[in-house]
């Protein structure tokens, strides 16, 4: 675990195996942050070594989540300042050769958060104070534009397409449900196939965070904060048809790329649970540090091992450990 002077608190990060790099959110320092992994070995106790800073950039408001193209080209990030001082929220491009600049487009909500991209050339962005998601289409990367805007339940936070784009999911953090998205090639817009009522009702339905997709078994799984639990999706149905119990405060969720396992951070229990995504058994659990947030999980060179990377929102650290799954 490394940690960085002055308050940055760390919303999210994404690691670039193909570059050998680290790309923090920093929401308190209102920067994007890069560092090259080129000499890092995260199986070595001390991971603090190897990672030198090589990129970043300051804002007028907060950085808050990432996400990068499929070739990592280019990074995408949400400016906003939760209302505080009147600026325009935004989505940030910068090219990974080059570090320079794209496409500042503003996203035409408030409170812009979670980042997808789709396969043909959007993005959606959840905005959690207008209720709202915002398609932006990045065909000609240089003239990115704002093409639709998808009212969507209460505070919507994650969002997540199939492979193919044909669908696509956004929980509803305090309408504390789903809504199931279809794409139109056509005339390259979604149109709103099924809106679910919230989990468990009329019990405490909890707080739907962070959804993926797991093509490779036709299901999608969903992390519900309140309940402590990740919900297991069937895509024909469209309905919740397992949950299984985690830490507390189940964060962002991330799928192995094998189609193995899924990594859940855990914000009040300090830890990341790994699931069986067949069975949803435990695996493993890892401590982490103080309120693990953002999440990567990456299949090492080694066989049967995975990497770890979590940001510890609290104490503004980065934490990284290398475990072994059967």
């Amino acid at each position: 675990m490394w940690g960085m002077s002055n308050r940055q608190e760390y919303k999210q990060l994404k690691i670039v195996k193909e570059k050998n790099l680290l790309i923090l959110a920093s929401m308190a320092g209102q920067a994007i942050k890069m560092f090259s992994l080129d000499s890092f070995d995260p199986a070595q106790t001390q991971p603090q070594m190897g990672i030198h800073p090589i990129f970043e950039k300051r804002y007028d408001q907060k950085v808050v989540e990432i996400e990068t193209s499929p070739d990592n080209k280019y990074v995408f990030f949400t400016l906003t300042d939760f209302g505080k001082s009147g600026l325009k929220d935004k989505l940030v491009c910068i090219n990974l050769c080059t570090f320079k600049t794209v496409f500042e487009i503003e996203t035409k909500g408030k409170w812009s958060k979670a980042i997808a991209y789709h396969p043909d050339k959007l993005l959606a962005v959840s905005n959690w104070h207008s209720n709202d998601v915002t398609i932006i289409d990045i065909r000609n990367v240089k003239k990115a534009k704002v093409t639709q805007v998808i009212p969507c339940g209460t505070s919507p936070r994650g969002i997540a397409f199939n492979k193919s784009g044909s669908s696509g999911i956004i929980a509803g953090y305090y309408s504390r449900n789903l809504t199931f998205l279809k794409y139109n090639k056509v005339d390259r817009k979604f149109y709103i196939e099924k809106i679910t009522e919230p989990f468990d009702f009329p019990n405490y339905s909890g707080n739907m965070r962070h959804v993926v997709f797991d093509d490779f078994h036709n299901q999608a799984f969903v992390s519900n904060m309140g309940r402590n639990l990740v919900h297991k999706i069937n895509l024909q149905t469209q309905d919740i048809v397992e949950s299984y119990p985690v830490a507390t405060f189940p964060n962002t969720i991330k799928l192995s790329e094998d189609n193995k396992y899924l990594a859940v951070s855990c914000r009040e229990s300090d830890m990341v649970c790994i699931l069986n995504v067949l069975n949803g058994k435990m695996e493993t659990l890892v401590d982490t540090g103080p309120q693990p947030t953002g999440l990567d999980f990456i299949k090492a060179n080694q066989p049967k091992t995975y990497d770890i990377y979590v940001t510890n929102f609290a104490d503004d650290s980065v934490f990284c450990k290398r475990v072994t799954l059967a």
